[in-house]
């Protein structure tokens, strides 16, 4: 599936630039947790987008 592996695609890019990182749990299942840079990211792109709407 197209969707399927351009999401794996982007979650990799992510772990890559330390957006992310990923945990497995005692049952094998992936836990996804935003690092401080992932989250400082995420605000300027929210800055940024408010700034877009806005002009």
């Amino acid at each position: 599936n197209l969707n399927y592996k351009a999401a794996l695609s982007f979650i990799e890019e992510m772990k890559t630039k330390n957006l992310i990182e990923i945990f497995e749990n005692e049952f094998k299942q992936k836990r996804y947790k935003i690092t401080r840079e992932g989250l400082k990211t995420l605000e300027e792109l929210v800055r940024i987008n408010k700034y877009l709407d806005v002009n």
